[in-house]
């Protein structure tokens, strides 16, 4: 019995002094603040979200919106200072823009919302639509550069579906997840049941153990990270403080993703994984060789499906030329970062400049037909899934029906956005029907194709008349 109480005792004192160790390490390790300006922008349904701004070297660089993955946040593309993915960004002369979605430290509710309220469908129909117009507004440029780690990653890849590429000149994916496509994921364990109850108790001591394992280099197993790969120059208190609360429902919500290898979105409505093969934006998608939420095999075959020939792969390994094996964490904090990462991004983005970005849709084959073959096998064996989840005309139908709920309504504004900033375009004034809908604009704008052929056809009668003409003099 007194072993018990001994043990007991012994437990309960480890427990509250690792309470107190985290409390302490809270309060004398402040978040850094290496960004310019603080940007807060107002959602369609009232939240407020902050952008933090990165100045470029030079005025007027083409904006490039930052976003971080879960349990991150406005520091994960950022640090180590002046040695990040967004200091080599801003060296060439871009603008960058670090969001922090709804739930974070930053983020404020409306009156009456609690502040874990949201969901993985708020951050995609309402916060990024409003960063992004915000962006656009204070920059004057017509379209911004997306650069996505993880979940940030993800977002995009629904983004593209729902609202398609009118804003977007580029996108660079970091250890993405494809729906978790090819990841073993356990079903709720004890940290997740932990996050469930006291998310915010839960982000504490995950961050308390940082201090301890990295002078051991220690690999953990909910911390997907090569120990080897983290830039020594960051100093523990930065890595401390980028680990970021998150919305309690969204975790829960990419747990079921992998879990169930079911990526939907849009109230259930988008079906991501079908659309895959169909991204519209000009893609670089970047992996680590020991990432364990991208496995190599899975993203080299959906880079390989994706019909858009604007698109690039980089697999950061040794066997590669690289200086290490990244693993996920490590993608954006390592020490050959800012020229194995940020330098590549760099190249992406210069080969994309804004003013020169293609129509939408332009010289995109129909979404029924197969994707290309991975190494040039008759194109029959390997055929994507079957397109979007709705159709054409299924969209459409949708976006002229009465609006039935708050989230119907959420995705009108951005459109109309949208529709609004379009009209200042001289490619977007031949569009004459209105757009209730993300989606249905996007149907709408696929017709470009189609429409260009039909000068091509008129060729053909005048070409003849020419020719009957010709006789004439002749007889006279």
């Amino acid at each position: 019995m007194n072993l018990v109480v001994t043990i007991a005792a012994v437990l309960a004192c480890l427990v509250l002094g690792y309470g107190l160790y985290a409390f302490i390490l809270k309060l004398i390790w402040p978040m850094p603040a290496p960004h310019d300006e603080e940007h807060r922008v107002t959602t369609e349904d009232g939240w407020t979200i902050t952008l933090f701004r990165h100045k470029a070297a030079k005025e007027g660089g083409e904006p490039v919106l930052l976003c971080h993955g879960a349990f991150a946040n406005r520091l994960n593309l950022v640090m180590p200072e002046g040695r990040g993915i967004a200091y080599s960004l801003t060296a060439a002369g871009y603008d960058c823009w670090a969001i922090e979605y709804r739930g974070s430290d930053s983020g404020q509710p409306p009156a009456g919302t609690p502040k874990t309220a949201g969901s993985f469908d708020d951050y995609l129909l309402y916060d990024l639509p409003a960063a992004i117009d915000y962006i656009r507004e204070q920059t004057g440029h017509e379209k911004v550069h997306w650069v996505g780690h993880s979940m940030g990653g993800m977002l995009f890849y629904a983004f593209d579906q729902v609202f398609g590429s009118d804003a977007l000149a580029s996108a660079t994916t970091l250890g993405a997840p494809i729906g978790f496509k090819g990841t073993r994921v356990r079903r709720e364990g004890f940290l997740l049941a932990l996050h469930k109850r006291m998310p915010w108790l839960f982000v504490d001591l995950v961050r308390a153990v940082i201090p301890i394992i990295r002078p051991l280099r220690l690999p953990l197993p909910f911390l997907p990270v090569n120990p080897h790969n983290i830039d020594p120059t960051l100093p523990t208190r930065h890595l401390y403080r980028m680990i970021g609360y998150m919305n309690n429902r969204v975790i829960h919500e990419l747990h079921d993703i992998a879990v169930n290898q079911d990526w939907k979105m849009d109230g259930g409505e988008l079906d991501v994984t079908a659309g895959l093969p169909h991204v519209e934006t000009p893609l670089f998608v970047i992996l680590g060789v020991k990432d364990p939420f991208v496995p190599v095999a899975e993203g080299e075959d959906f880079y390989h499906r994706i019909f858009n020939p604007d698109k690039r792969l980089l697999v950061l390994s040794k066997a590669n030329g690289y200086s290490a094996d990244y693993n996920h964490v490590d993608l954006s904090m390592s020490p050959s970062c800012r020229f194995e990462v940020g330098g590549a991004i760099v190249e992406w983005l210069e080969a994309h400049p804004i003013a020169a970005t293609p129509g939408v849709g332009d010289e995109m084959p129909p979404k029924d037909a197969p994707a290309p073959p991975a190494t040039g096998e008759e194109a029959a064996i390997m055929v994507t899934p079957g397109g979007r989840t709705r159709s054409a005309a299924a969209r459409k139908t949708a976006a002229d029906a009465p609006v039935a709920s708050k989230k119907s309504a959420a995705k009108k504004k951005p459109a109309a956005k949208k529709k609004a900033a379009a009209k200042k375009k001289p490619a977007a004034t031949p569009k004459t029907t209105p757009k209730k809908k993300p989606a249905a604009k996007k149907a709408a704008v696929k017709k470009k194709p189609a429409a260009n052929t039909k000068p091509a056809a008129k060729k053909k009668p005048a070409a003849k008349k020419k020719a009957e003409s010709a006789p004439k003099p002749e007889k006279t």
